[in-house]
């Protein structure tokens, strides 16, 4: 491994694991240059389709290479940056009979699989393998026209499955808002109309620009390395804690979440606003919560004026008119609870570009036409949970 990234990876972190990819796209593509340059040198590459003249705005692939597999090409750039990676090519559709079959055969060997297709049922068909095979499995997605998408992150021991997301997803606000306004990816027969844009070429449904896609490339290659790493609170990480150790920092670089604001083996001075101090002495978190002086309510000291209970006045100014006694906020440190295993984080949706989108329909007294602007730059994370009834949980914990 190169030196120039040696403090964020140890030099041997990723010698021994293997990740699979599905789907070698514009989406999987970029991902997996990402991923060959921080070190992954064992491969495993799924996808049965071609390199074409219409992939040419969108994929890094070369004129030359039209026509050749598209896991092929990835293979060639692979070896090229890391001459001694070993790389497996499957050119199969995991969604048939004989490609499950040689999928799930594959992932048995795999510490991770990210699936980066353009397709719903490839999906939903790696994660009940994953599942039962209790892998890790990232899924990349790009919305309708490219202007944002979604990393979602499968652990076994610690969230929700890919279809507990797509089962809670109507409550996570920007992929509400795309499912709403039909231009989720996974409402393919939606996109496949093309009533936005007015597209007559229902082949192009899903295009988008490559740097925004590439953007979502970098956002799912980065849960994956997360993955690959088992970057999660775990036993190495706690005991990391303890003692503060010298490797924390680099643990904590790959985490989706930190647990904590502060660490250290000696209590910080008091905040003014809520915060988690970790102490590295014995691993105890403490909380700060300001509190009203009168009434040990809790209060924002950055936003109340007065206490919402009892009425006491924080503000100078305002107890001067008031003509009243001002109240001193009270902020003390506190023992809350250790911290809880797993990712935290396992769900990012990223928006890069504006966006408007006018044809989501809903049916009333009569149908209404909703434009929706998305405002470039958003990002939104999210933890998604599992589900108690989902069947593809219980049968990987089987």
């Amino acid at each position: 491994m190169s030196s120039r990234i040696g403090h964020l990876l140890a030099p041997d972190a990723l010698v021994n694991k293997t990740l699979m990819v599905v789907g070698l796209g514009s989406l999987g593509f970029p991902a997996v240059q990402h991923l060959a340059m921080s070190g992954v040198q064992r491969w495993i590459l799924v996808d049965f389709d071609t390199f074409e003249a219409s992939n040419l705005v969108k994929h890094p692939g070369m004129r030359k290479e039209l026509g050749r597999l598209k896991i092929e090409i990835t293979k060639d750039w692979i070896l090229d940056r890391i001459p001694d990676a070993q790389v497996t090519c499957l050119p199969i559709n995991i969604t048939t009979v004989d490609g499950k079959k040689a999928f799930k055969q594959a992932l048995e060997d795999c510490d991770a699989v990210m699936v980066t297709t353009d397709n719903k049922n490839s999906r939903l068909v790696a994660n009940r393998i994953a599942c039962e095979l209790q892998t890790p499995m990232i899924v990349g997605t790009v919305y309708r026209t490219g202007f944002g998408g979604d990393s979602y992150l499968y652990h076994p021991e610690s969230t929700g499955c890919f279809e507990c997301f797509i089962a809670q997803s109507e409550a996570i606000s920007i992929e509400r808002t795309v499912a709403e306004s039909k231009a989720a990816t996974e409402t393919e027969q939606a996109i496949q109309e093309a009533r936005y844009g007015r597209i007559p070429d229902p082949s192009f449904g899903l295009s988008g620009l490559a740097s925004d896609i590439a953007s979502i490339a970098a956002l799912v290659s980065r849960m994956t390395l997360t993955a690959l790493l088992d970057a999660s609170v775990n036993d190495l990480f706690l005991e990391a804690v303890t003692g503060d150790s010298s490797s924390l920092s680099r643990l904590e670089s790959h985490l989706l979440e930190l647990p904590y604001d502060i660490r250290g083996g000696k209590q910080p001075p008091t905040q003014s606003s809520r915060t988690v101090w970790l102490d590295s002495n014995d691993g105890q978190r403490y909380g700060i919560e300001p509190l009203c002086g009168e009434c040990s309510s809790s209060v924002d000291p950055n936003n109340d004026r007065c206490c919402s209970w009892c009425g006491a006045i924080f503000d100078e100014k305002l107890s001067a008119q008031k003509g009243a006694v001002k109240t001193d906020i009270q902020v003390n440190w506190r023992p809350i609870p250790p911290i809880e295993r797993g990712h935290g984080v396992n769900h990012v949706s990223m928006i890069t570009r504006r966006h408007l989108i006018d044809d989501a329909e809903f049916e009333g007294h009569e149908t209404s036409r909703l434009r929706i602007a998305f405002q470039p730059f958003q990002i939104q994370s999210n933890y998604v949970g599992k589900n108690e009834d989902c069947p593809w949980c219980k049968r990987g914990e089987e």
